[in-house]
């Protein structure tokens, strides 16, 4: 004649060993499943503003650089350029050369797309990572004569948060200001980079001589 029924926990939900009574007498087993790997797309947006008429958004007419910056240990650090963690190697896209993947844009809509970033549990839970986005200037001997080209320099900080046993990964935008602050871009927000193309009207003086032969000018020709 069984008289009582004791149920014990002996391990808990994250697998570490315990021992304690279930009062409700009732075990439960809950299974989830946690992200252990993230890929992330980091993209910008190209824009150009021809004002004569001649020069359309041709694909990877302008490039586009991703520079590893660094990061945090701490995945919820507040993001400032003076802060960063150069120690913290942040994790790259495919291609990438001496910390550095450039691209060029899409023709069709000017989008911006570097290679898929990936992000483990493992090495990344609980770190936050930065990248500086830039356009890529060409050398002054290769510059479109009428075109101004956009200085301006952008932030992603990729921030992997703990999530049990995996990871959740996301992306902030921050655009940098000439005293060197940053101010991040609102949800959905892009990175743009705007070069606008212009060409100055040009005027000419024609010249020219009259001669006249088998007779005298007369007054007023």
């Amino acid at each position: 004649v069984v008289t009582g029924v004791k149920v014990m926990q002996v391990r808990d939900d994250a697998g570490a060993e315990t021992k304690k009574e279930v009062t409700d007498k009732v075990a439960t087993f809950t299974n989830r499943y946690d992200e252990h790997e993230k890929d992330i797309i980091i993209h910008a947006q190209k824009k150009l503003t021809d004002n004569a008429g001649t020069f359309p958004l041709a694909q990877n007419a302008f490039g586009f650089t991703l520079e590893g910056m660094g990061g945090y240990k701490d995945a919820n650090a507040t993001f400032d350029p003076k802060t960063v963690d150069t120690s913290v190697t942040a994790p790259m896209p495919q291609g990438a050369k001496n910390n550095t993947a450039t691209v060029g844009n899409n023709a069709k809509d000017g989008t911006v797309e570097w290679p898929p970033i990936s992000y483990t549990a493992k090495p990344d839970a609980g770190r936050a990572y930065v990248y500086k986005l830039t356009e890529k200037l060409p050398e002054d001997s290769d510059r479109v004569a009428g075109m101004t080209y956009d200085t301006a320099a952008y932030y992603a900080v990729v921030r992997n948060a703990r999530k049990g046993a995996g990871i959740q990964t996301s992306v902030e935008y921050y655009k940098a200001a000439a005293d060197g602050s940053v101010k991040q871009l609102g949800t959905n927000v892009t990175p743009s980079f705007t070069n606008t193309y212009s060409v100055n009207p040009t005027s000419v003086t024609l010249q020219g001589q009259k001669t006249l032969s088998g007779r005298d000018w007369n007054q007023g020709e």
